[in-house]
Protein backbone atom coordinates (compact mmCIF):
# COMPACT_ATOMS: atom_id res chain seq x y z
CA UNK A 1 0.00 0.00 0.00
CA UNK A 2 1.27 3.44 -1.32
CA UNK A 3 -0.50 6.76 0.23
CA UNK A 4 -1.11 9.72 -2.10
CA UNK A 5 1.24 12.35 -1.37
CA UNK A 6 0.85 16.25 -2.30
CA UNK A 7 3.40 17.62 -4.38
CA UNK A 8 3.88 21.19 -2.26
CA UNK A 9 3.17 22.66 1.13
CA UNK A 10 -0.17 23.56 2.01
CA UNK A 11 -1.01 27.63 2.39
CA UNK A 12 -3.96 28.55 3.19
CA UNK A 13 -6.87 30.26 0.81
CA UNK A 14 -3.70 29.86 -1.84
CA UNK A 15 -2.88 26.32 -2.79
CA UNK A 16 -5.33 25.04 -5.11
CA UNK A 17 -5.91 21.48 -4.23
CA UNK A 18 -7.27 19.11 -7.23
CA UNK A 19 -10.62 17.00 -6.27
CA UNK A 20 -8.58 13.89 -7.95
CA UNK A 21 -5.94 14.56 -4.94
CA UNK A 22 -8.70 14.34 -2.07
CA UNK A 23 -10.66 11.93 -3.76
CA UNK A 24 -7.81 9.58 -3.87
CA UNK A 25 -6.87 10.50 -0.61
CA UNK A 26 -10.55 9.52 0.94
CA UNK A 27 -10.31 6.03 -0.99
CA UNK A 28 -6.96 5.01 0.57
CA UNK A 29 -8.14 6.07 3.94
CA UNK A 30 -11.03 3.66 3.64
CA UNK A 31 -8.97 1.20 2.21
CA UNK A 32 -6.33 1.51 5.01
CA UNK A 33 -9.47 1.02 7.86
CA UNK A 34 -11.60 -1.49 6.65
CA UNK A 35 -8.93 -3.38 4.88
CA UNK A 36 -10.33 -3.62 1.33
CA UNK A 37 -7.45 -2.65 -0.22
CA UNK A 38 -4.99 -4.50 2.03
CA UNK A 39 -1.33 -4.74 0.78
CA UNK A 40 1.88 -4.10 2.37
CA UNK A 41 2.90 -0.30 3.69
CA UNK A 42 6.62 -0.30 4.21
CA UNK A 43 8.31 2.33 6.46
CA UNK A 44 11.47 3.73 6.14
CA UNK A 45 12.18 4.06 10.15
CA UNK A 46 10.56 2.35 13.20
CA UNK A 47 7.07 3.53 14.60
CA UNK A 48 7.36 4.26 18.17
CA UNK A 49 4.86 4.10 20.62
CA UNK A 50 5.23 6.38 24.04
CA UNK A 51 5.34 5.15 27.25
CA UNK A 52 1.75 6.97 27.80
CA UNK A 53 0.53 5.92 24.32
CA UNK A 54 -2.65 3.59 24.69
CA UNK A 55 -1.26 0.83 22.07
CA UNK A 56 -3.32 -1.01 19.76
CA UNK A 57 -6.18 -3.37 20.30
CA UNK A 58 -6.82 -6.08 18.07
CA UNK A 59 -10.22 -7.98 17.26
CA UNK A 60 -8.73 -10.49 15.73
CA UNK A 61 -6.10 -12.91 14.56
CA UNK A 62 -2.45 -11.16 14.55
CA UNK A 63 0.14 -12.80 12.00
CA UNK A 64 3.45 -12.21 11.84
CA UNK A 65 6.29 -12.04 9.25
CA UNK A 66 8.80 -15.32 9.45
CA UNK A 67 11.62 -12.90 10.20
CA UNK A 68 10.11 -10.49 13.13
CA UNK A 69 12.64 -9.82 16.08
CA UNK A 70 11.28 -9.08 19.28
CA UNK A 71 13.27 -7.15 21.74
CA UNK A 72 12.91 -5.41 25.14
CA UNK A 73 9.85 -6.83 27.54
CA UNK A 74 7.05 -8.80 26.78
CA UNK A 75 3.98 -8.91 29.25
CA UNK A 76 1.19 -11.19 28.51
CA UNK A 77 -2.23 -10.73 30.68
CA UNK A 78 -5.34 -12.13 30.61
CA UNK A 79 -4.52 -14.73 28.73
CA UNK A 80 -5.90 -18.40 29.20
CA UNK A 81 -3.68 -20.25 26.97
CA UNK A 82 -0.91 -19.98 24.11
CA UNK A 83 -1.27 -22.19 21.63
CA UNK A 84 2.43 -23.44 19.75
CA UNK A 85 4.57 -21.09 22.39
CA UNK A 86 8.25 -22.32 22.29
CA UNK A 87 11.10 -21.25 24.91
CA UNK A 88 12.21 -17.62 24.28
CA UNK A 89 15.74 -17.80 23.99
CA UNK A 90 18.70 -14.96 24.00
CA UNK A 91 22.07 -16.31 22.73
CA UNK A 92 20.81 -19.29 22.13
CA UNK A 93 20.54 -20.35 25.95
CA UNK A 94 17.13 -21.84 27.31
CA UNK A 95 15.51 -21.08 30.17
CA UNK A 96 12.94 -22.75 32.51
CA UNK A 97 11.38 -22.14 35.75
CA UNK A 98 13.66 -22.28 38.98
CA UNK A 99 13.97 -26.04 40.68
CA UNK A 100 11.54 -26.47 43.43
CA UNK A 101 12.72 -27.98 46.62
CA UNK A 102 9.75 -30.33 47.90
CA UNK A 103 9.80 -31.03 51.56
CA UNK A 104 10.01 -34.55 53.47
CA UNK A 105 6.50 -35.81 53.04
CA UNK A 106 3.89 -36.75 50.21
CA UNK A 107 3.27 -34.49 47.53
CA UNK A 108 0.77 -33.50 45.25
CA UNK A 109 2.78 -31.51 42.12
CA UNK A 110 1.52 -30.22 38.88
CA UNK A 111 3.30 -28.09 36.23
CA UNK A 112 1.67 -24.96 37.61
CA UNK A 113 3.76 -25.00 40.20
CA UNK A 114 7.18 -25.73 38.53
CA UNK A 115 9.14 -27.73 35.77
CA UNK A 116 11.85 -29.85 38.28
CA UNK A 117 11.44 -30.80 41.66
CA UNK A 118 14.08 -31.88 43.92
CA UNK A 119 13.18 -34.57 46.40
CA UNK A 120 14.51 -35.63 49.64
CA UNK A 121 17.57 -37.62 49.29
CA UNK A 122 16.91 -39.44 52.95
CA UNK A 123 13.02 -39.84 53.58
CA UNK A 124 11.55 -40.50 56.80
CA UNK A 125 9.16 -42.52 55.24
CA UNK A 126 8.59 -44.31 52.00
CA UNK A 127 6.72 -41.34 50.24
CA UNK A 128 3.91 -40.75 47.22
CA UNK A 129 4.60 -38.01 45.03
CA UNK A 130 1.20 -37.37 42.52
CA UNK A 131 1.15 -36.13 38.90
CA UNK A 132 -2.15 -33.96 39.36
CA UNK A 133 -4.33 -33.46 35.77
CA UNK A 134 -7.29 -32.70 37.54
CA UNK A 135 -7.01 -28.87 38.44
CA UNK A 136 -6.88 -26.02 35.73
CA UNK A 137 -4.97 -25.47 33.85
CA UNK A 138 -4.47 -28.86 32.83
CA UNK A 139 -1.25 -30.05 31.65
CA UNK A 140 -0.56 -29.57 27.41
CA UNK A 141 0.24 -32.32 25.65
CA UNK A 142 3.92 -33.48 25.76
CA UNK A 143 4.56 -30.85 28.89
CA UNK A 144 7.11 -32.22 31.33
CA UNK A 145 7.44 -32.67 35.29
CA UNK A 146 11.05 -33.24 36.26
CA UNK A 147 11.85 -35.53 39.12
CA UNK A 148 15.55 -35.60 40.93
CA UNK A 149 17.12 -37.24 44.10
CA UNK A 150 20.29 -35.54 44.28
CA UNK A 151 22.31 -38.00 46.37
CA UNK A 152 20.43 -40.97 48.17
CA UNK A 153 21.22 -41.63 51.96
CA UNK A 154 20.49 -44.49 53.96
CA UNK A 155 16.94 -45.25 53.08
CA UNK A 156 16.53 -49.06 51.59
CA UNK A 157 13.41 -50.59 49.00
CA UNK A 158 11.18 -47.60 47.13
CA UNK A 159 11.71 -44.61 48.47
CA UNK A 160 8.93 -42.63 46.29
CA UNK A 161 5.97 -43.87 44.34
CA UNK A 162 5.60 -41.78 41.38
CA UNK A 163 1.83 -42.12 41.21
CA UNK A 164 -1.35 -40.47 38.97
CA UNK A 165 -3.82 -39.45 40.50
CA UNK A 166 -5.92 -42.62 40.21
CA UNK A 167 -3.25 -44.00 42.02
CA UNK A 168 -1.68 -45.98 39.05
CA UNK A 169 2.07 -46.11 39.82
CA UNK A 170 3.96 -44.68 36.74
CA UNK A 171 7.69 -45.35 38.32
CA UNK A 172 9.24 -45.89 41.87
CA UNK A 173 12.48 -44.48 42.86
CA UNK A 174 15.12 -47.56 44.84
CA UNK A 175 17.68 -46.43 47.18
CA UNK A 176 20.19 -49.19 48.81
CA UNK A 177 23.00 -48.14 51.13
CA UNK A 178 25.62 -48.09 50.87
CA UNK A 179 25.21 -46.78 47.17
CA UNK A 180 25.37 -43.44 46.82
CA UNK A 181 24.13 -42.05 43.64
CA UNK A 182 21.62 -39.33 41.79
CA UNK A 183 18.26 -40.09 40.65
CA UNK A 184 16.02 -38.54 37.98
CA UNK A 185 13.18 -39.03 35.77
CA UNK A 186 11.07 -36.96 33.43
CA UNK A 187 7.68 -37.88 33.40
CA UNK A 188 5.58 -36.44 29.98
CA UNK A 189 1.89 -35.88 29.59
CA UNK A 190 0.95 -37.91 26.62
CA UNK A 191 -2.58 -39.13 25.83
CA UNK A 192 -4.51 -37.40 28.31
CA UNK A 193 -2.26 -39.23 31.49
CA UNK A 194 1.39 -39.23 33.03
CA UNK A 195 3.99 -41.81 31.56
CA UNK A 196 7.92 -42.27 32.39
CA UNK A 197 9.96 -40.23 29.85
CA UNK A 198 13.70 -40.37 29.98
CA UNK A 199 15.06 -41.38 33.28
CA UNK A 200 18.78 -42.17 35.24
CA UNK A 201 17.75 -46.59 35.02
CA UNK A 202 18.49 -48.62 37.17
CA UNK A 203 21.05 -51.22 39.00
CA UNK A 204 20.71 -54.66 39.73
CA UNK A 205 22.60 -57.32 41.41
CA UNK A 206 21.18 -60.67 40.96
CA UNK A 207 18.22 -60.03 39.50
CA UNK A 208 17.45 -57.49 42.64
CA UNK A 209 17.01 -53.74 42.20
CA UNK A 210 20.09 -51.92 44.28
CA UNK A 211 18.69 -48.33 42.97
CA UNK A 212 17.18 -46.06 40.69
CA UNK A 213 14.61 -45.84 38.50
CA UNK A 214 11.64 -49.16 38.45
CA UNK A 215 9.06 -48.11 35.76
CA UNK A 216 5.21 -48.95 36.77
CA UNK A 217 2.17 -50.57 35.47
CA UNK A 218 1.57 -46.53 34.59
CA UNK A 219 5.03 -46.26 32.55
Amino acid sequence: MAFTTFGTVFVDNVTPVPAAFLNKLRTEQADALDAIGGGTYVNTAPIIFSAGSAGWAFGGPVSLGAAVTATGTLTVTGATSLADVTQFTRTGRARRRPRVILSDADHTIDTTQGDCFQLSGNPGLQRIITLRTSTAPLPAANELIELIVPTSGIFTGAMYLIKREDATVVASFFSAPPTAASITAQFEFDAGVWRLGLNSGRALDGGAVVFGVVPGAGA
